[in-house]
């Protein structure tokens, strides 16, 4: 009776392991993957939060009055003034890069996105199908259109005219009490139509 009795128990314990086991499993591997979609939400999220802070970037750049006229060609390995103007005006542009004074790498890219937005006016008249990132002659000109100092339009103020008011107030002959004056009794005397030697060919 005693070795039935821990037969059973051995049989209990075994079918125990095995149900309980994947269940366990199971949870692990839920919890890992739910762990992972946490980690992918943030992610997104503070990727979004960047994107977000240059667009914010731009439209505070944007509001504010900017130019700049470009006299040099610029490329990789210079640094200045002239290359943190360069990457003000591409920032405004649509391709937001740092102002660090240095044309890299980074720089060459936002020139080249640059150019093939404006592939018709930079590359396709000088024979070019592909972008360089070289800021020269082509893409000078056309960034100084967008932003030369020459191209800025100061407003002037609008005036509205205040409506003249007439000195004296007009009075309709058809009023009541209304009395010609001295020169218009002088005038409706002095004016005769001859209708009888009135022709058509006259008027």
């Amino acid at each position: 009776m005693t070795i039935m009795k821990k037969h059973w128990l051995v049989v209990l314990l075994l079918v125990g392991v095995f149900v309980l086991t994947p269940s366990a499993g199971w949870r692990i591997a839920h919890a890992q993957t739910r762990d992972q979609l946490i980690n992918q939400l943030l992610a997104q999220i503070a990727e979004l939060q960047r994107q977000l802070a240059i667009l914010q970037g731009q439209q505070n750049q944007n509001t504010g009055a900017w130019c700049h006229t470009f006299n040099t060609n610029l490329s990789i390995g210079m640094m200045g003034s002239e290359v943190s103007a360069l990457q003000t005006a591409l920032t405004r542009a649509g391709f937001p890069i740092s102002a660090s004074g240095n044309f890299d790498e980074v720089t060459a890219s936002a020139v080249s996105s640059f150019q093939l937005k404006y592939k018709n006016e930079i590359l396709t008249v000088n024979g070019l199908a592909y972008p360089t990132g070289y800021f020269g002659p082509a893409t000078r000109r056309k960034i100084n259109q967008l932003f030369g100092c020459n191209n800025v339009v100061i407003p002037s103020p609008i005036t509205t005219p205040s409506p003249s008011v007439p000195s004296t107030p007009l009075t309709s002959p058809d009023a009541p009490g209304y009395r010609k004056s001295s020169i218009e009794r002088s005038i409706n005397t002095e004016i005769i139509v001859d209708t009888d030697s009135f022709s058509p060919s006259d008027s």
